[in-house]
């Protein structure tokens, strides 16, 4: 247990000023399952309240290794129901690829807001990216674009 403790305090220090705040992490979770820490989504591939996929999942746990040092897998911490439906170990790896979207955006001169942020969370970096960020692009289907309207309706909360 004081080693996951470690582990958790350790990933409170990897952002400096970012947008990404326990507020705007509800607001996802929201958006995303209805803040239902045991949702699971797309066929089983999406799992916990941010329903992540095991990609976005093994990114973060990669990046806070990397960034922190700390093995994750060491405590148990993978993409799995167990980790994926408990509320600490989601919300840490939520936010870690919360983190990790906004320096993308940062990188490729993208001024990071809330939608812009969760456009890249529903879509993939590069599927926002391609609709450069704006969630009212003429380009997105129907379903994807109604998706994005209640998002921001929610974030503007």
């Amino acid at each position: 247990m004081k080693r996951l403790l470690a582990l958790l305090i350790s990933c409170t220090c990897l952002e400096a000023k970012s947008i990404v705040t326990d507020d705007l992490m509800d607001k996802f979770a929201m958006i995303e399952s209805n803040y239902n820490h045991n949702a699971i989504g797309d066929g089983g591939k999406a799992l916990g309240a941010w329903q992540m996929h095991k990609a976005a999942v093994c990114e973060s746990i990669n990046t806070l290794y990397r960034k922190t040092g700390n093995n994750f897998a060491e405590v148990g911490i993978t993409w799995n129901k167990e980790t994926m439906f408990n509320p600490l170990h989601s919300r840490m790896i939520a936010k870690a690829y919360m983190l990790i979207l906004e320096e993308q955006m940062i990188k490729c001169g993208q001024t990071p807001t809330p939608i812009k942020l969760y456009m890249a969370w529903n879509m993939g970096f590069t599927g926002a990216r391609r609709h450069q960020f704006n969630y009212e692009s003429w380009g997105l289907d129907s379903k994807r674009a109604s998706i994005l309207r209640r998002a921001n309706h929610i974030l503007s909360r």
